[in-house]
């Protein structure tokens, strides 16, 4: 997050887990924050349903379905 500075940035898609024991959502909420105040396209994707590791099939397919849609969304952008 430091380095984040006013600058072209690719489309960024930040993706966490609400539950995430390892690495606190509170940081990709933050760094999502950061990015948005300098201009970049930020996209950002909390599962409520999952943390750190594996997650359901239906949760995967919804994942899958967002990253797929993000990439569709991207290519309209560019």
């Amino acid at each position: 997050m430091h380095n984040v500075k006013p600058r072209k940035y690719p489309s960024i898609l930040v993706y966490t887990g609400f539950y995430d024991d390892r690495v606190h959502p509170g940081h990709a909420l933050r760094f999502a924050t950061l990015l948005k105040k300098v201009g970049a396209h930020v996209y950002l994707r909390v599962e409520t349903n999952a943390g750190h590791m594996g997650v359901d099939p239906s949760t995967k397919a919804r994942e899958q379905g967002d990253l797929q849609a993000f990439l569709d969304k991207v290519s309209e952008i560019s």
